[in-house]
């Protein structure tokens, strides 16, 4: 299937002559072809369908027309003519414009550009008049589509102005004369509006002179016959720039940039760093949040300072979970979780063949059964009793002869006769093997301050063993 392209002159055996894609029509832009149906009739199974787009240049009946190749019964491609033919309406495009404002007894210029509306290419020798207070000219246009005309208005009132063109048909505008002495300048009132939101859209409003057009970042928005505008606009998340553009019937012309911010993002809260929490029951949480943000802790509202902000809260020995809840003053929220540890400080001393024991530097209710010693220059502790000293919980496993204990976020295994131990799964060697002596399981002390965190002081004029812990 082709597009002929006509041409408007008739040979002398009266058959229009025609060119497949003369320059009046442009080439195909998109086809496609689509197989369907059944029809037997033809080599081919089905049928085809296609869609082709041309863009006009030039204006005449008949200007393009439809023609079909294709096989006949015989298998000889044959033209099936006339099968669809289409006019192209006129088009012209006229613009206007002025050298400044136009004053009734002052001098000025009018500048008509005539051009091809759809393509925008200028026309030349188009015939361009113009009519108004004290004004009256005819021209045509040059190479460029341009008509000027000097003039000197003699009142206020409108130029009319009128262009025709052999082939594209008649076209007008016209442009407005102020009085002489007068100040006019467009207005645009704008709806007040939030700088800065969370929204994905927002209403842009605002009142002009009637007859005023209006554009928004160069698209057209309607005004009413009251002057009102409005176009919901949609924002990306950062900064949003929209131009505002009034154009009033008099010509004059007024810009406003509106910025709007979207944010979507919730406040955020940092905390001032802290150091261990050792026996703290009451605190003081300072740190920083986004200006003008609304801060509570544990649903306690923050005391703000500018960016800075504090808030007393009541610990536990223990875990302790510290809820953190902000928002912005357009809405956004964020919520943080921390938390904070507050430990005991424990010591249990113990003295190389003494069966006495200080705990946080009192006497123990209770001795030992078997005093620590010391075996091939390693120290043994007896295990169970520091470890419940200090809160853990032990088990004695008798079928395999196996110790687990359980403290804080750690799980210890070990076993009589082996150097091999568990921490939460991992395995660890001790330098020497667990024994029993006397009913009582000995540990090397080494093992007992790094499976436990602990901090050891040897005290060798007393040969005591200091073990220092922080737990909860």
């Amino acid at each position: 299937m082709g597009i002929y392209n006509q041409k408007p002159f008739i040979d002398g055996s009266g058959d229009q002559n025609r060119e497949l894609y003369e320059a009046k029509a442009e080439a195909v832009a998109e086809a496609r072809t689509v197989i369907s149906g059944g029809a037997t009739e033809l080599s081919i199974n089905g049928t085809t369908e296609a869609m082709i787009r041309i863009t006009p240049t030039g204006l005449w009946d008949n200007l393009a027309q439809i023609i079909y190749w294709g096989p006949d019964y015989n298998m000889n491609a044959k033209p099936a003519m006339h099968i669809a033919d289409f006019d192209v309406v006129k088009a012209l495009k006229v613009e206007a414009k002025t050298s400044g404002k136009l004053y009734a007894n002052q001098a000025g210029s009018v500048l008509v550009y005539v051009s091809e509306f759809g393509t925008d290419k200028p026309l030349e020798g188009a015939s361009v008049s113009i009519k108004g207070p004290g004004v009256s000219g005819k021209s045509k246009t040059d190479k460029n589509g341009l008509a000027r005309f000097d003039v000197t208005p003699n009142a206020k009132g409108v130029i009319e102005i009128s262009v025709s063109h052999s082939d594209l048909g008649d076209g007008y505008t016209a442009v407005y004369v102020l009085e002489a002495g007068s100040e006019s300048t467009s207005t645009i009132d704008l709806d007040p509006m939030e700088s800065v939101t969370n929204k994905n859209n927002v209403i842009i409003a605002g009142t002009v002179s009637v007859g005023s057009q209006v554009t928004i970042n160069k698209e057209t928005v309607p005004v009413s016959n009251q002057g009102r505008f409005e176009k919901s606009v949609s924002l990306a998340e950062g900064e949003n720039q929209f131009i505002i553009e009034v154009t009033e019937p008099t010509q004059q012309m007024n810009r406003k940039i509106v910025v709007i911010n979207r944010d979507t993002t919730g406040p955020v809260v940092t905390v001032a760093s802290l150091d261990r929490l050792v026996d703290v029951r009451e605190l003081y949480l300072t740190g920083k949040v986004n200006e003008n943000a609304i801060l509570t802790i544990n649903n306690q509202n923050a005391v703000m300072d500018g960016l800075e902000w504090k808030s007393k809260i009541t610990l536990d020995y223990g875990k302790n979970n510290v809820t953190m809840e902000a928002k912005d003053i357009i809405g956004n929220t964020s919520k943080t979780e921390l938390v904070l540890e507050v430990f005991r400080k424990m010591t249990v001393t113990l003295a190389i063949g003494k069966k006495t024991v200080l705990i946080n530097g009192s006497p123990s209710e209770k001795g030992l059964d078997v005093a620590p010693f010391i075996k091939d220059a390693t120290t043994f502790v007896p295990i169970r009793f520091i470890a419940e000293a200090f809160g853990a919980k032990v088990n004695w496993i008798q079928a395999v002869k196996g110790i687990s204990i359980e403290w804080m976020d750690k799980k210890i295994e070990m076993q009589i006769g082996s150097k091999k131990a568990l921490i939460n799964g991992k395995e660890v060697r001790m330098e020497q093997a667990p024994m029993i002596v006397n009913g009582t399981t000995f540990v090397p002390l080494r093992f007992v301050a790094e499976s436990l965190s602990a901090d050891v002081e040897w005290i060798e004029a007393t040969r005591e063993i200091k073990i220092s812990i922080f737990a909860y």
